[in-house]
């Protein structure tokens, strides 16, 4: 079983974004008004271009998996430093290749509702 190429790097830039000093500003905008139109009001507390709105749905995607694939994604992903498979399936108390077998069923399932959530966003256009 292999991971899905594109969710893992994504996976990558999250844990990056998560640790960013910028991102733990609260954002006080509506996931569901992310588009830079003229529908948006000039005293938004936040500018809408600053804002990683594909890392805000990724994380909604992630919390809303299955308990030990949350779990899987953030214990490698979720932690403030990298600590690599080995010391997280040590910390979850599983088999490094039910670590990754948990890893390739989160990025199946982060995949769908991303393209569900996109698909979404398209038909509300």
């Amino acid at each position: 079983m292999s991971r899905i190429w594109w969710v893992s790097r994504l996976l990558k830039r999250w844990f990056r974004w998560r640790n960013s000093p910028r991102t733990r500003i609260a954002c006080t905008l509506s996931l569901e008004n992310d588009v830079v139109d003229s529908s948006r009001r000039q005293n938004d507390l936040v500018n809408a271009r600053g804002v990683d709105f594909q890392m805000f749905r990724l994380e909604k995607a992630i919390f809303q998996l299955d308990a030990p694939l949350r779990d899987a994604v953030l214990c490698v992903y979720g932690q403030e430093e990298w600590i690599g498979y080995h010391a997280a399936a040590r910390i979850l108390g599983i088999h490094r290749r039910t670590l990754h077998r948990y890893l390739c069923d989160a990025d199946r399932q982060i995949e769908e509702k991303l393209e569900s959530q996109n698909e979404s966003h398209e038909r509300d256009k």
